[in-house]
Formats: C-alpha cells, structure tokens, sequence
C-alpha cells in the first residue's frame, strides 16, 4: 500500500487563502505490464477557512480539468480514474469564487503509479437488490383498470444545476418519477437528477458533466409522475410505473417487467436518488415484451464504476389519447 501525503498551500485572488492535503491510495497485486491502463482511486482531503463568495474547488490531472466541485462545504473528494502503470501523474487543485474567478494552480503533486495487479473491474447484473416486480399494496390487475382511474401528475418546469424541489398537485403513495429535458439553453451537456422522492414531491437539478464547471443555465424539463403499478387502459393498451436499484456501470443487467405485453412498449427511465456524486446518467438497450436491459454510465474520462441508485421508469405500449387531461401519442 503506498500513501503518499502532500500538504501545499494555495494562494487565491484576494478572497482566501486555501490548506489542503491530498493522499493517494492504490490498490495492489497485478502482473507486471509497464504502460497499462488500470483503475485506481484518488482520495483529496483539505481544510480550508468559510469564506464569503468562495463557490469551489476545481482537481486537474497534468492541466486537464477531470473534476468540478461546486459544494464550497466540500472537505473530501473521492473518485477512481483511469491511470498508466509506470507513469507519473501530476495533479493540481484551484478555488474559484461566485463571479467566476479561479486561483491560479497550486503546486503540482506528481505520483508514480507503481505497477500491480488489475482490479476485478467486471460488473456483474445487480442482483443483491431485485427489480421492482412486486409492487406492495398494489392490486391492479391488467384489463380492469380505465383510463380516468390511473394516479397521473405532470408538468413543466424551469431548473438550472441548484437543487428545486416540486410539489406535487395529486396524492400518491409511491409515486414513480421520471423527466427529461426539453431545451437546449445551455451550451455544456448536462443531465437530469432527482433525488428525495415522496407522496408529496421531489427534488430534481440539472448537472453538467465532472469536467465542466457545473454552472447551468435555465432548462425547460418535462416531467411524469405516476403510482407505481401495472395497468390497462380501455384499449386493452398496457403500461406500468415501477422503479429497480443497480450499480452497474458500463456493463448492462437485465430487468424484467411487471407484466408481459402484446407489443415491445416504450421504455423512458430517470434516476431518481443521488447516491453518488459524479455525474451519472442511464442506458436503455434491448426492450422487449418481458423486459429491458439497463446501464449506469459515467463520464467517457471515468472508470465505470459508480454507487447503486434507483431508476424509476415508465413502460408504455404504443397508442394515442388522453389521460386525465393530458394528451399521449
């Protein structure tokens, strides 16, 4: 295990002075092979004083921007990356303030990657936590249900990357929540996050992906809330409203509807808690009439790997028309 500390002291423009240490942990054991590419884990720990206007911290790795933390009451930063064996990694750290300026570079902390062993990075499909195929307390059962008697919500709303919470207008016991965005204001990619979800609302922001700066300006997004729970409409149209819980990243796992359909039905997935920090987002591959396959994915820079969420999502059989005042096709 090697655990090398640097303690360095970054000066910035005139708002604060910074004090921060960063340790660098690996992980052992690895055929040696000079050069290759392997995941390791970056730990950076700091103190520094509250101060008025500072908005937070930017990590660099060799002049490239790989991490943007916006939360100033930020002390630890946990993250892996993708790193050569044999190599030496240089990582620098700035502070920026509310009106955009950023510290020059504090001092660079290189680190030789010693050669060891590759990590296990296979993501096995998630089945320490089951999809949602039972939904308590739901007795809904396909073909008795009509079309004015499904719990729906809906609506439109305007949020940039501070967290908006969204109340809902209609009583639910577990609602299912799923957004998307709908403008294009903000020329940085970004995706959508919610988090807090109850009976009475959620909480939903965009996020920029790590290596931006995670300002965001105002999206328009679309959302759909509806009870969790399989349903027919008077078409005989099937749909359902459930949720499940994975961890896996850059590798798809299967899940299986709450009921089978006649025709493949199209599939549209939020996550909807906030379990990690990096930006996340979700992958959707080979819907069928069972069920569907699904994916974490991080940034292109990462190592897939990320804590387990919940996705909730929304399987609709193709049809048109319209439920409880709002117009589907």
């Amino acid at each position: 295990m090697v655990n090398p500390k640097c303690s360095m002291q970054l000066k910035l423009p005139k708002f604060f002075i910074l004090f921060l240490t960063i340790l660098i942990l690996y992980s052992t054991g690895m055929p040696a092979n000079t050069h290759a590419a392997v995941q390791k884990q970056l730990n950076i720990e700091w103190n520094y004083p509250t101060t008025a206007g500072h908005a937070g911290f930017r990590l660099y790795r060799d002049g490239t921007r790989i991490r943007n933390i916006t939360n100033p009451s930020t002390r630890r930063l946990t993250t892996t990356l993708w790193v050569n064996e044999g190599t030496t990694e240089s990582f620098t750290v700035t502070a920026f303030n509310n009106q955009g300026n950023e510290s020059p570079h504090s001092t660079p902390y290189s680190v030789a990657i010693p050669t060891t062993s590759p990590p296990d990075t296979t993501v096995p499909p998630d089945t320490t936590v089951p999809p949602d195929t039972t939904a308590p307390g739901d007795t809904t059962t396909p073909g008795n249900t009509h079309n004015g008697n499904i719990p729906i919500d809906f609506g439109e709303i305007e949020i940039n990357q501070n967290w908006k919470r969204v109340t809902l207008t209609k009583s639910f016991s577990e609602p299912i929540v799923v957004a998307n965005l709908t403008s294009n204001n903000g020329p940085a990619p970004a995706v959508i996050r919610i988090r807090n979800v109850n009976a009475n609302g959620f909480e939903i922001r965009v996020q920029e992906w790590d290596y931006l700066d995670g300002q965001h300006a105002l999206e328009t997004v679309s959302y759909i809330v509806m009870e969790r729970g399989s349903y027919a409409l008077d078409d005989g149209t099937r749909l359902e409203a459930g949720r499940l819980q994975t961890s896996s990243t850059g590798t798809l796992a299967s899940f299986p509807f709450m009921q089978s359909y006649n025709r493949i039905p199209v599939v549209t997935t939020s996550i909807v808690t906030f379990n990690g920090g990096d930006t996340v987002t979700g992958r959707l591959a080979n819907i069928s009439t069972t069920g569907f396959d699904f994916m974490l994915q991080e940034q292109e820079f990462n190592a897939q790997s990320h804590g387990q969420e919940t996705v909730a999502y929304i399987a609709w059989e193709r049809s048109s028309g319209t439920i409880a005042n709002m117009v589907f096709d």
